[in-house]
């Protein structure tokens, strides 16, 4: 068909071709998150907000644009963002944290004709409810049912149910990706007013297992471990 068009039909057609595939394009472009950090707390907190975009590409998913900053609670704040192909976008993960309160994952992939990604509020739970509600620290391994174990996932990501493995997690969070943000801004030291409350949260979480320490497994009393090294490796952190 194309080669009765002719050369001139054919570069008009190109062209159009190439408008609508930009305009297109331009729709589907993504260059911002908004997101919402709503806390209980009577000031603003300072959280540490990860962003990374996920493609789903041909056989496989890929990973990348991972960039970790600074943002106030309690207010809307618009956060850029760079897609590097809007074709496989698949969704934006986004990850909140701050010593005070529980890790929280969130993913969106909702357009919009602004070009801004907006989430849903983060409404992250602080370690004094958790400890408050006596709430229990779980075991590290899923649920062998897929149905209970999608559900267990959620929990997770959301911050409802917290596993010693998360504990864990909490304690490398602070040393790897909060505090390195402050240290570039020569305010490292004022993060020590955490590590008492840190201590706290490791007492807490030893004396709250769901199951009696024998009960655990090799994998969890393997964390217990870590959570004491990591502990070590924080106070080393700011001795440097």
């Amino acid at each position: 068909m194309l080669k009765k068009l002719g050369k001139r039909k054919l570069s008009i057609f190109l062209i159009a071709l190439a408008f609508v595939g930009g305009a297109i394009y331009s729709f589907l472009k993504v260059d911002a998150v908004e997101v919402l950090i709503r806390t209980d707390s009577k000031k603003q907190e300072l959280f540490s907000i990860t962003t990374a975009i996920n493609y789903s590409e041909i056989m496989k998913s890929t990973t990348r644009g991972r960039v970790t900053r600074l943002v106030r609670s309690d207010i809307q704040q618009r956060l850029p963002i760079e897609i590097d192909n809007t074709i496989f976008f698949s969704h934006i993960f986004a990850n909140v944290y701050h010593p005070d309160y529980v890790y929280q994952q969130k993913q969106y992939a909702n357009r919009s004709i602004t070009w801004t990604v907006k989430y849903p509020e983060f409404k992250p739970k602080s370690w004094v409810n958790v400890m408050t509600h006596k709430t229990k620290i779980r075991t590290s391994r899923p649920p062998k049912d897929l149905g209970k174990s999608y559900a267990w996932s959620q929990a997770i990501q959301s911050g409802e149910l917290i596993r010693i493995a998360d504990v864990l997690g909490h304690l490398i969070r602070f040393r790897k990706e909060y505090s390195p943000l402050f240290a570039t801004q020569g305010s490292k030291g004022q993060l020590r007013r955490y590590l008492p409350r840190l201590d706290k949260i490791i007492a807490y979480t030893k004396e709250n297992i769901e199951v009696a320490y024998d009960e655990l497994d090799d994998y969890d009393r393997d964390n217990l471990r870590r959570i004491d090294q990591e502990r070590l490796a924080i106070e080393e952190y700011f001795i440097q």
